[in-house]
Order: C-alpha cells, then sequence, then structure tokens
C-alpha cells in the first residue's frame, strides 16, 4: 500500500495534502492538482529538497535556482505538480507539468523532471507520464495529447520515445521531416516559451535555453540519441521534443503496468504465506 502523505518526512503537514498512488512495486508517486493552494512555508520546503534533488540529477548547483520559484509564481503556474516516493518513503524525484493548447492541440508540457541519480534508469518518470497522460484522456476522451519537453538530455527523449514509440516522436534521430501539424505545435510552444527567436523549426533546437544546466553534456548510451543531441546542440541549447501518445498506447501500457503490479503483489503474498525455511 502507498504511504500517506504524513508518513512521508518532506510532505508531513502538509496541507491540502497531496493524493498518494502507487507508481510500481513498492515506489509511489504524490500529485497535486492545483499547487497555487500551496501555502508559502509549504512551497519553500518543498523547493528546498527539490532544489538538493535537481543538484545531484544534473551535477550543478540548483539550490539557489529552486528556492527563488516560489516567489516567481512558479507553483502557481502549474497543472499537475508530482513526487516519485521510494520504498523507503522518501521522495526521489519530480515531475511538474502544465496543460496548454498548442496549434490547436492538447498538450501536456513537461516543466520540470528530476531523478536521484540512484534511482535513474528504473523508468520511473516513463510510468508517471502514463499514468498523467492516461487521467488526462479520462478527463475528456478526443483527439491525441502531446507531450513536450524542453531538453538537453538524449535520457529525456528516450523516456518520451519509450513511452510513446518512436514514430511517435520528433525530431526523429535519422533526420526525416515531421507531420505539418508537430512542426505547427513546436513553432508555437517556441513562441509559448518565449523563445521563437532562438527557435531552429528545421532542427527542433532552442539556441541559449539554459544558462549552464548541466556540468557535462549528458547521454543516455544509445548512440543515435546522443549522435542527435551532439550534432544539434551546443552546451547552452534544448531540443524541443515533441511526442504524440494515442489513447491505445496510454491505455494498452497502463494496463501492462497493472498486470505487471498484480502479479508483483501475488508474489509477495505467496512468499509472505510460504514457510520459513530451517537450517539442519
Amino acid at each position: 500500500m502507498p504511504p500517506t502523505p504524513d508518513e512521508v518526512s518532506l510532505l508531513a503537514g502538509i496541507r491540502p495534502a497531496p493524493r498518494i498512488r502507487r507508481l510500481t512495486g513498492d515506489w509511489s508517486y504524490a500529485t497535486w492538482n492545483d499547487t497555487a493552494t500551496l501555502p508559502e512555508d509549504a512551497q519553500d520546503r518543498l523547493a528546498g529538497r527539490l532544489g538538493a534533488i535537481a543538484t545531484e540529477a544534473f551535477g550543478t548547483d540548483r539550490t539557489e535556482n529552486w528556492r527563488g520559484l516560489p516567489a516567481r509564481g512558479y507553483f502557481r503556474q502549474i497543472t499537475r505538480f508530482c513526487l516519485i516516493i521510494d520504498p523507503g518513503h522518501e521522495v526521489v524525484g519530480l515531475v511538474s507539468q502544465r496543460r496548454e493548447r498548442l496549434a490547436g492541440a492538447r498538450c501536456l508540457y513537461l516543466d520540470a523532471a528530476a531523478v536521484l541519480p540512484s534511482a535513474q534508469r528504473a523508468g520511473l518518470v516513463g510510468r508517471l507520464l502514463v499514468a498523467t497522460v492516461t487521467r488526462e484522456y479520462l478527463r475528456r476522451f478526443a483527439a491525441p495529447i502531446y507531450l513536450l519537453a524542453r531538453t538537453g538530455n538524449p535520457a529525456v527523449y528516450r523516456g518520451l520515445r519509450n513511452t510513446c514509440g518512436p514514430a511517435n516522436t520528433w525530431p526523429a534521430p535519422n533526420g526525416s521531416p515531421p507531420p505539418a501539424p508537430v512542426s505547427a505545435i513546436a513553432a508555437a510552444a517556441a513562441r509559448w516559451l518565449g523563445q521563437a527567436d532562438r527557435f531552429d523549426p528545421r532542427t527542433f533546437a532552442i539556441r541559449g535555453a539554459y544558462h549552464t544546466l548541466y556540468q557535462d553534456s549528458p547521454q543516455c548510451g544509445e548512440a543515435d540519441l546522443d549522435a542527435l543531441f551532439g550534432r544539434s546542440l551546443c552546451p547552452d541549447d534544448a531540443l524541443l521534443v515533441v511526442a504524440r501518445v494515442r489513447l491505445s498506447v496510454a491505455l494498452a501500457t497502463w494496463f501492462g503496468l497493472l498486470r505487471r503490479g498484480i502479479r508483483s503483489t501475488r508474489r509477495r503474498a505467496a512468499d509472505d504465506r510460504s514457510p520459513a525455511s530451517t537450517a539442519g
């Protein structure tokens, strides 16, 4: 069972309390759909911890940046704010999203994502994205939802590609042109971010998007993705990644995770019922 908010040290006493759901195995996630209602002291507490997580995740000091976010209205802008909780009930990552309509399409912009190195490569962010997109579809069944991320890290691209499929993730590593609606969404996103003048519509690169976000150019270990980022970006640049999530894909992935969770629960129950072995 997922912990209660008060069983998670970072969340204890925060009101309104988040809703905590199971993510996978003994991992869970806490979510708010309206962080604007959080009191200032709660925002400051969250920002302090998340700054420490981002510092470890990116390899550069992000504490001051996160400490200043509450005063800049960050928590008033977020549509959905999620925290990843490990089996020991500690917060080890975050994902925040903003819901926007861009070029007429339903979009979820991945505003921030960071996971402690010890919890990376476990697919936690991908699972969380599937969960949030599925719930977005449950709000209203309609046209496909697009996930957007501005990132200099090929691991973020890999997570979106693994969630949505290679044929639904752009820009393509092989350089094939995206569909016209996807190009329109990317251009609209660059305008919305206030970086249209830095956006390259051919490569989806945004020049000078960051100021020393990474200590070293990150890699994910997949040659085609590392090459895509390596040839497209300078250290302070980012790619605007657009990924289309079809309802069928979201539901198939969601039910797959659900089946694996049920099997895991049954295995644990069977282990609990088995007699303890004795030496002799």
